[in-house]
């Protein structure tokens, strides 16, 4: 029994989130692999940061490595992450991990 490839979007596919004009760039290929890049990630560096705020930065990058995971397995799978309501979620998981882990 075969099973059925879901209809993949080829090439580069693009949104911004709204809120904090945060850039994502998911290139998906013709294997229905893909790449994942964006500015989500907080890699300010300060000399004389306190080892909490370092926890803290940690913990929020571990945060965005898990969303943005899951955001490309979904792009890949050819699940619609342009759709508003993807979005908006995904938007909404942004916001819950900023005010966990955000300054």
């Amino acid at each position: 029994m075969k099973v059925k490839k879901p209809k993949i979007n080829l090439g580069k596919r693009t949104f911004r989130l709204s809120k904090d004009s945060c850039r994502v760039v998911i290139r998906v290929d013709a294997h229905g692999g893909g790449t994942l890049t964006s500015d989500l990630k907080d890699d300010s560096i300060i000399d004389d940061d306190h080892p909490a705020m370092r926890a803290r930065r940690f913990a929020f990058n571990t945060a965005i490595d898990g969303l943005e995971a899951l955001l490309l397995a979904c792009a890949c799978a050819g699940v619609d992450v342009d759709s508003p309501e993807y979005i908006q979620a995904f938007e909404t998981a942004l916001e819950a991990i900023a005010n966990n882990y955000g300054e």
